[in-house]
């Protein structure tokens, strides 16, 4: 039997090892691969034919452009394949989406995602011809703060945060869109 020191020291080196080999993997499954979040308000189709991601088409709506002050504000968003190839989307967390709003100077007020906390677990999507990913939620017109906002306009983001692999020496497009919406005067 070893002795207590002894077998904490193989299991330090042991952790560490563990560790490392951990660094590694990570690295190599990111190496490739690009970010897919906020950006411009419509997808950037990477040049070249053939390419699946070309095909990708985003899009959000809003219940109402022009709702009143109290009222809810439903978002929908949806990211369609309208290619003939399948294609895969790479998760880092257990979150797929995620929306939030700005105010007229750029400033974000709200984000769905604020106070959540995501499974740090890989996770992918294979989005088929043909097929979509569509997402809905429900903003309650409250900052981050709780505090409900001002009447004004706003620019409402949806975005999918993915990553895929993108072809050589091509841009990957950006998963987002924009709405705009006036919240009026009760």
């Amino acid at each position: 039997m070893l002795p207590l020191t002894s077998y904490l020291m193989n299991m330090r080196w042991l952790l560490l090892l563990l560790f490392s080999s951990l660094c590694l993997l990570m690295l190599a499954c990111e190496e490739g691969s690009s970010t897919l979040s906020e950006g411009s308000s419509t997808p950037s189709p990477p040049s070249g034919e053939g390419s699946p991601l070309a095909d990708l088409e985003i899009d959000l709506t809003v219940s109402d452009p022009a709702p009143q002050v109290g009222e809810p504000l439903e978002m929908t968003l949806t990211l369609r394949n309208a290619g003939s190839q399948p294609v895969q989307l790479l998760f880092s967390t257990s979150q797929r989406y995620d929306f939030l709003a700005r105010n007229d100077a750029g400033e974000e007020v709200w984000r769905w995602s604020a106070d959540m906390v995501f499974a740090q677990v890989l996770g992918e999507e294979t989005l088929g011809p043909g097929g979509d990913l569509t997402f809905q939620e429900t903003w309650d017109r409250q900052d981050n703060n709780g505090v409900q906002v001002a009447p004004a306009r706003y620019d409402i983001e949806g975005s999918i945060v993915a990553s895929v692999d993108c072809p050589p020496n091509a841009p990957c497009p950006s998963l987002t869109a924009h709405a705009p919406v006036h919240i009026g005067q009760e």
